[in-house]
């Protein structure tokens, strides 16, 4: 695992020793980006002037790839406290503390934080989350704005989502996964 493209590419990142924690692939983080950049492109988007949220961080390979890329500021959520360790210390590989925050969430919690992000990553473990909800609540808590763009991690298994208030911009498969790409209306 490793930092695909940016500041500090090629740069390799702390993997999880557990099963507990399922990274997703460089193949899967390049396709990611290679998509996002398409969409930044069309819709003027700079990442230099991102709030991003890494939800469901696990070793926080995509918030550190968001920031080697230039977004200004990560935070990287999830409910394991062992995910949190991790990811700051891939920030700290890259010094990059001072851009980071990292918060024990529990995505099903009614509480609302002050984050209001432009662009959402939600790699939750397959097959045990309510996607929809959780999407739902990150709104609803005030976490995303509208035309936030979002990028959901799901087994190439799992039904499609309607993902009401969103609009699907694109759907990539990558090996076992497949990522959906949306825009909060």
């Amino acid at each position: 695992m490793r930092i695909i493209s940016g500041k500090f590419k090629g740069i390799k990142l702390i993997s999880p020793s557990s099963n507990q924690i399922r990274p997703t692939s460089d193949r899967g983080k390049e396709t990611i980006f290679n998509v996002l950049n398409s969409i930044f492109i069309k819709r003027k988007i700079n990442l230099s002037e991102l709030v991003v949220l890494d939800c469901f961080c696990g070793s926080g390979s995509l918030g550190v790839e968001s920031i080697s890329r230039g977004a200004k500021t990560v935070y990287f959520l999830d409910s394991c406290k062992m995910a949190l360790e991790i990811s700051r210390k891939n920030c700290e590989l890259i010094n990059s503390l001072k851009s980071s925050n990292f918060l024990k969430f529990d995505f099903a919690s009614t509480s609302k934080i002050s984050i209001k992000a432009n662009l959402f990553f939600l790699d939750a473990p397959y097959n045990k989350f309510n996607i929809k909800s959780i999407i739902e609540n990150l709104y609803l808590k005030g976490l995303i704005k509208n035309k936030s763009i979002g990028v959901v991690e799901l087994s190439h298994q799992e039904k499609e989502v309607n993902f009401e208030g969103f609009e699907i911009i694109n759907i990539k498969k990558v090996s076992q996964s497949k990522f959906i790409f949306l825009e909060k209306k």
